[in-house]
């Protein structure tokens, strides 16, 4: 259960990151279509949506390790003896992870 638990965590962070991600990359496309392109405080140009897309890759890449990590815990417990069911944490966070990858996908 604890192993549950802590990729439920690690999807809770992950699905927050995304979403975040996927917000401000929408977000700076469309500053940039009306407002044309914005600039720092260098004055470099900004590619919209550079921080939404490196915190989608940054959510889904976390959550996919994490889903790694927890099905090398249940193997160990496996071989500890204990019986281990299926996990639906996993089989969401996966799905999750797959989203993720589309939303990333869709927006490169």
């Amino acid at each position: 259960m604890g192993a549950d638990r802590t990729l439920m965590a690690w999807m809770r962070t992950a699905l927050s990151m995304i979403s975040f991600g996927f917000t401000m990359a929408k977000v700076f496309e469309y500053l940039n279509s009306s407002r044309g392109p914005l600039f720092g405080p260098l004055g470099n140009r900004w590619a919209p949506g550079a921080l939404g897309v490196s915190m989608l890759a940054l959510g889904t890449c976390s959550l996919a390790l994490a889903v790694v990590e927890h099905r090398r815990a249940l193997k160990i417990l496996r071989e500890d003896g204990l019986t281990v069911r299926w996990s639906l944490a996993s089989m969401v966070s996966t799905l999750v992870a797959m989203i993720g990858l589309l939303a990333l996908l869709t927006l490169v």
